[in-house]
């Protein structure tokens, strides 16, 4: 699969991912014979593992109603577009604002085939350069960067995680990115049981996620909704995986980012 373009909250994930191993190269070089904290570790405490358990999360939503089986779909076709048509990051005169953005990206998108009657807008946000005058040390005037736009793929009212498009508009609309992965004919072959939401959960909070996450989330990290879904990481001919999908907050990003968990182990 080629995924959509990363969300930029995705990046706190990886940050999580690379702090533990940062901590577990540490915690092996402290426990080389004749290293300092090897010595010192025999008179105290070890320091323990890190578990993996995500903690800090907190459940602010209700658990939804599950079904007792869901339909298996195989990807027949993927439309993938790619592309960077401009500065993304550089200041603009104005962007599109959060309201009007939709609009335009609908507007700007009529050169790559439209908006497909299935996508499913999912966050709306501008972006802006602050400046900063080092002899005053003032802060200078906000300056417009990109509005990004996104949107994700659903197939019979489930949304599908990996398949989307993620677009960065500058003035007037202008398309400055483009990150499309969009599943254009898929097959129904068949049902299979899943698991409640309840048991996804249990198993989420214990790091059991599709893309296995390393570490503890950020305090104040909170689960806002819960959606069946499916997951597009698999090749042209492969099915689609059935997963229950954790939108999750954060404190500095309130942009809720897919966390998943299988949804047909038993």
């Amino acid at each position: 699969m080629i995924p959509v373009s990363l969300p930029r909250t995705v990046w706190i994930i990886l940050g999580i991912v690379i702090l533990t191993m940062v901590i577990c190269v540490a915690a092996l070089i402290a426990a080389l014979p004749g290293s300092t904290a090897a010595n010192q570790s025999q008179t105290s405490e070890a320091i323990p593992p890190m578990q993996g358990q995500f903690s800090t999360l907190t459940l602010a939503t209700a658990f939804p109603d599950s079904p007792a089986s869901v339909p298996v779909y195989r990807v027949d076709a993927i439309e993938s577009i790619h592309e960077i048509n401009g500065n993304r990051f550089s200041e603009k005169d104005s962007i599109p604002s959060a309201e009007e953005a939709p609009a335009l990206a609908g507007e700007s998108l009529k050169k790559y085939g439209g908006l497909p009657e299935n996508a499913l807008l999912v966050s709306v946000v501008p972006h802006y350069v602050q400046g900063y005058n080092l002899q005053t040390g003032e802060n200078k005037k906000s300056a417009g960067e990109n509005t990004q736009v996104r949107y994700i793929q659903v197939i019979n009212t489930s949304p599908v995680i990996g398949a989307g498009i993620d677009l960065d508009l500058g003035e007037n609309g202008e398309i400055l990115s483009i990150f499309k992965d969009w599943i254009t004919s898929y097959t129904t072959i068949g049902d299979t049981g899943i698991i409640p939401a309840q048991k996804a959960y249990a198993k989420l909070t214990t790091t059991g996620t599709v893309d296995r996450i390393q570490g503890t989330l950020p305090e104040g990290a909170k689960v806002t909704k819960i959606v069946f879904g499916y997951y597009l990481d698999c090749d042209v001919g492969s099915t689609l995986e059935p997963v229950w999908i954790f939108y999750t907050t954060f404190p500095d990003n309130p942009v809720a980012i897919p966390l998943m968990v299988d949804a047909t182990d038993q």
